[in-house]
């Protein structure tokens, strides 16, 4: 009787253990998801067009236009960017005087 009572804790045992190990697997791959996500490649390669290889995370540079007296105009070429913080060139615009 003594075997069968160990033999069922172990089996036991085993099951929570697996469990345990199954739950730590499914947090380890949400933190890596999110931390791969949350990377910032530009922070990484100082690099002002942020190219990382052959991947260009904010597409055609962002341009946005500034008039004499400061105001600035819309942000174009945001809509292919695969991060949130791309430069932004900033356009002059002069009168012909």
């Amino acid at each position: 009787m003594h075997r069968k009572r160990r033999r069922v804790l172990v089996v036991t045992a085993c099951l929570f253990g697996g469990g345990v190990v199954l739950q730590l697997a499914a947090c380890g791959s949400l933190a890596a998801n999110l931390a791969l996500g949350a990377l910032d490649f530009c922070s990484l390669t100082f690099n002002s067009d942020c190219t990382v290889g052959p991947f260009a995370p904010c597409g055609i540079p962002d341009t946005q236009t500034i008039d004499p007296s400061g105001n600035l105009g819309p942000v174009l070429n945001t809509e292919d960017d695969l991060l949130l913080d791309c430069p932004i060139t900033l356009i002059p615009i002069t009168t012909g005087t």
